[in-house]
């Protein structure tokens, strides 16, 4: 138990440790994320485009 609390006890493991967990996260969430939508992104881009251009061919 000691040597737990010694390493907790030290900054800069404990920053690594904070970082190193926020990145897995990172990794883990994001990534598939991306992946699914990267479609559905695709799509809304299109059609905000096709409405930009109507508003401004109707002028």
């Amino acid at each position: 138990m000691n040597r737990l609390f010694n390493f907790l006890s030290n900054i800069d493991e404990t920053k690594l440790m904070i970082t190193g967990g926020i990145t897995i996260f990172i990794l883990i969430t994001f990534i598939p994320l991306t992946i699914i939508l990267s479609p559905i992104v695709k799509d809304t881009t299109k059609t905000i485009k096709y409405l930009i251009l109507k508003i401004i061919n109707k002028n």
